[in-house]
């Protein structure tokens, strides 16, 4: 099918002269512009004698070259444009990439080339860089997952890559050694140059825009062929062993699969489509109510040439942890069923229109990304993946097992059902009665209703008292009923979240604006009245939280823990004691009020939007709440973690209500991004997991400041942040021309040209909470405009200062008696 998916989207390929290919997305939609860069080249090609080098040389790019110093590489220049960059070394690949404004663009395609092209490679640079990728292989040498994926790979054959140790350590990077330093470089020039490499751009430019810029710095890379990578050895070994079970709540079904067609990656993605759709007959559902399995989660773990490792792990329940011959039995039962369809019509329609409404609404990085992905990337699945797919289900058999599961004999089998149509992917009834909005929801201008994409967030507050861990009972519950509506709304582009956020309970709607009002009018019910299913989460105890990096831990917690600290009052009509969930449920909804706003819709979809918000539990607020602030002094909550390292995420509260003081904020949040992440990872290399930007918490403005270590203890993180702290007015201070250029590019984020619709409609909705005006934009940008070096001198102070109180969260207790523990 040809790359032109509608009228407004515009493709194009072309080869430099250089071998790089090339892909150009003329996008009118989009408010950024991305670039991805694939280099044909993993942790699997690097010399068997150096693990880990091409993830290190993946690392040393980032740390500038002669013509773009560290502190103006692409990292810093991204993060001051307020944009995003990352990079993943995978087994066979690399990728690089990018997102930013139209206007700041070229500046980082100029620096992303470069520093592919022209590393600097300095010794210096690599021998504190090789320590971050230590204290990283530290963290993933803990981390469950990665012992999972050595149980699951253990059967494989030990000739194959996939069984290997490719992490890199400070053993393993040996950068004084003159035969490592040439395989590093040898590496480079192999791989790096523009026959192995792919470039994609994507943005709201015009073809011949993406083009000259594509060959104005793509025509860096060095000339040469692309060749075929070597061919691995054959996935599964000779000898079968078997091995004990490594999790008991976890069933994994996972098949080494090799000579397969082409289209099977494809394919692969049609089958986990339906694998994990949530409906009646359907196979997760199924499961869900024998009350076997919480979850199940395909993924394929190596992908190369023919082969593929293929994984499907079921979240088992303790009834399901006995019954794990039934369920792979119910599992192959399925496959067959759906082996027999003729040609999958009406699931080929089905997937043509998830993924046509995934392209309308993903943003320019997740595109340029697709394209070096799957540079042939179709809107249906094609005749060749079609027959991929039959082959496939042909080979998902017992006999291909991994590791062994015994079938279970005689069992119950249901009747299976193909998914049916999601109503949310098609236009809806356009002939609803037009019911006025209640004024309790707020409509914003701010977002133009021409990008296709708004907003509703909607918050509810109690008037009675309920102790948090029910009301975490509560919401399990009802997340647990919405789940299948959640799936079907994020298939047709709308991001459906609810939360618990201190004493409020808040919905959020966000992407594609069509649907929304039909999503709301089908999660009322949900809300009051949970499925029989869901009610079993309200008695059962709570999960523990899933093991991984404790700072993400701590930035999950973050959000709860500002809005409690920023509540002005409790809610205290009266304590509930009710037991009876459904009781306590209706309870709190008759007593409760919502305000909430709306953003980017048409005046067709906000008709629709009254009727339903007509029938919300709870009441329509009388007036808008007043904001809540965070009270001056130094705030700890110890969040729990299985993990032995350190983190500590510390929030700092800008002054609340005052957008001056809030340009001021933003501004020294731009200046010091860079500045704290050379300091902390670079210079004293604390840790892998450094991070600092502005956030605004539940309609608090602040900076937030993030560190993970392996081996620092907590009370030397905070010592160390402060010290920075105390730096930035004196030694650390930016020159005038740092300070102007950051003035102007943070200046530019807020142009309405630039505003992309989702963070745009979180950034309203987070000035409502705050108790900010309708033209929060505008007089932001205006604030910002008039700002002075004594007003950043001001802020430096306050946020030294503790002025406007400090949050910390942690999972260690507090080091020092000044913190006044939640």
């Amino acid at each position: 099918m040809p790359m032109t998916y509608s009228p407004m989207m515009k493709t194009d390929t072309l080869t430099l002269p250089n071998g790089l290919r090339v892909t150009l997305e003329h996008v009118p939609r989009l408010k950024r512009a991305a670039a991805a860069v694939r280099v044909a080249a993993g942790s699997h090609d690097a010399p068997s004698a150096w693990p880990g080098l091409a993830h290190f040389l993946e690392h040393l790019f980032f740390l500038g070259t002669a013509t773009f110093p560290a502190d103006q590489s692409l990292m810093p220049y991204v993060q001051q444009h307020g944009g995003q960059v990352n990079a993943s070394t995978r087994d066979r690949t690399t990728d690089f990439f990018f997102e930013l404004t139209p206007a700041a663009f070229e500046g980082g395609l100029a620096r992303l080339c470069d520093m592919l092209a022209h590393p600097r490679l300095a010794l210096d640079d690599q021998r504190r860089e090789r320590e971050v990728l230590h204290a990283e292989f530290i963290a993933w040498s803990r981390e469950a997952t990665t012992h999972r994926l050595a149980w699951l790979t253990a059967p494989l054959s030990r000739q194959h890559p996939a069984t290997g140790f490719h992490a890199g350590n400070r053993y393993s990077l040996q950068v004084p050694n003159p035969a490592f330093q040439a395989a590093l470089h040898t590496f480079h020039q192999r791989y790096y140059h523009g026959g192995q490499m792919t470039l994609a751009l994507v943005g709201p430019q015009s073809l011949d825009e993406l083009r000259e810029l594509a060959e104005r710095y793509g025509n860096d890379f060095s000339s040469g062929t692309h060749f075929l990578q070597a061919l691995p050895p054959p996935l599964r070994s000779k000898t079968k062993i078997t091995l004990p079970a490594f999790d008991p709540s976890r069933l994994n079904l996972t098949f080494a699969l090799e000579g397969l067609p082409a289209g099977s990656e494809e394919a692969l993605r049609f089958l986990f489509t339906w694998l994990t759709r949530r409906h009646a007959g359907g196979l997760l559902n199924v499961l869900t109510q024998r009350g076997w399995i919480d979850a199940v989660k395909p993924e394929v773990l190596y992908r190369f040439a023919d082969q593929a490792l293929v994984t499907i792990e079921f979240t088992l329940t303790e009834q399901g942890q006995s019954a794990q011959g039934c369920i792979a039995g119910a599992f192959f039962d399925w496959l067959r069923v759906l082996a027999d369809q003729d040609d999958w019509g009406s699931l080929r329609e089905e997937y043509a229109l998830l993924k046509a409404r995934e392209r309308q609404t993903a943003p320019a990085l997740l595109l340029a990304r697709g394209h070096v992905e799957s540079p042939q990337y179709n809107l249906e699945l094609s005749a060749e993946s079609v027959q991929a797919l039959r082959a496939l289900l042909n080979t998902l058999c017992p006999e291909q097992l991994l590791h062994p599961v015994e079938i279970a004999p005689e069992q119950s089998l249901p009747t299976w059902a193909l998914p049916p149509a999601n109503p949310f992917l098609r236009s809806p009834d356009s002939t609803a009665f037009p019911v006025p909005l209640p004024s309790a929801l707020h409509v914003s201008q701010a977002l133009s209703s021409q990008t296709g994409e708004g907003a509703l967030y909607l918050r509810w507050r109690a008037e009675s008292a309920v102790a948090p861990d029910t009301r975490r009972a509560l919401l399990r519950t009802m997340t647990a009923s919405l789940k299948g509506l959640t799936e079907e709304a994020g298939q047709a582009g709308v991001d459906m979240t609810l939360t618990a956020l201190g004493p409020y309970w808040q919905l959020k709607l966000a992407g594609y604006s069509e649907p929304i009002p039909a999503v709301l009018a089908a999660l009322t019910s949900h809300l009051t009245s949970p499925t029989t299913d869901a009610w079993a989460s309200f008695t059962q105890p709570e999960p523990e939280a899933p093991a991984g990096m404790p700072i993400r831990a701590l930035l999950n917690a973050l959000p709860d823990s500002v809005a409690n600290l920023a509540t002005l009052s409790p809610a205290s009509v009266s304590v509930q004691t009710e037991t009876n969930g459904p009781a306590l449920l209706a309870d709190i909804w008759a007593r409760s009020h919502w305000d909430g706003l709306v953003a980017g819709l048409p005046e067709v979809s906000l008709a629709p939007l009254g009727t339903s918000l007509v029938k919300l539990p709870g009441k329509p607020a009388p007036g808008r709440p007043q904001p809540g602030h965070i009270s001056s002094g130094h705030y700890w909550q110890k969040i729990s973690t299985s993990s032995v390292e350190h983190a500590i995420v510390l929030f700092c509260p800008a002054p609340p209500g005052d957008l001056a003081r809030e340009a001021a904020w933003r501004l020294l949040a731009q200046l010091v991004q860079s500045r704290f992440y050379q300091r902390m990872r670079v210079e004293l290399q604390l840790g892998y997991a450094v991070f600092s930007s502005f956030r605004h918490m539940e309609g608090q403005p602040g900076l937030l400041f993030g560190i993970q270590s392996p081996a620092i203890p907590t009370a030397v993180l905070l010592a160390h942040t402060r010290k920075f702290f105390e730096a930035l007015t004196t030694h650390n201070a930016p020159s005038l021309a740092e300070w102007t250029a950051a003035q102007q590019a943070l200046g530019d984020q807020f142009n309405e040209a630039v505003l992309e619709p989702r963070s745009t409609a979180e950034q309203l909705w987070q000035a409502y909470l705050g108790g900010h005006s309708a033209s929060y934009f505008e007089a932001l940008r205006r604030a910002i405009e008039h700002l002075t070096p004594a007003d950043f001198k001001n802020a430096c102070q306050d946020l030294t200062a503790a002025t406007h109180g400090w949050l910390c969260l942690g999972n260690h207790p507090a080091p020092e008696p000044i913190w006044r523990t939640m």
